[in-house]
């Protein structure tokens, strides 16, 4: 099991984020809702639920990982249907 040292998991992620060309900044969504449903309308793509805050859930109490699960899924629900 490998595990990046604190303060790292960012700069990887910036790192990634640029090689594959992704742009945008932490919290913000990287796609708007309106981009999904057509995303969703066009049957190319089937979209599903993953995490609120993106845990590393292994990591997370029982009820904080049913709580990413459920809410991310919900959110999901309620603007895509």
């Amino acid at each position: 099991k490998h595990t990046l040292p604190p303060g790292e998991l960012a700069r990887a992620a910036e790192e990634l984020a640029e090689l594959l060309q992704v742009s945008g900044t932490p919290g913000e969504e990287m796609l708007t809702w309106d981009q999904a449903r057509e995303l969703r309308d066009s049957g190319w793509v089937e979209l599903g639920a993953h995490t609120v805050t993106h845990p590393l859930l292994p990591r997370c109490s029982p009820e904080q990982a049913r709580w990413e699960l459920d809410t991310s899924r919900q959110r999901l629900h309620d603007e895509l249907g």
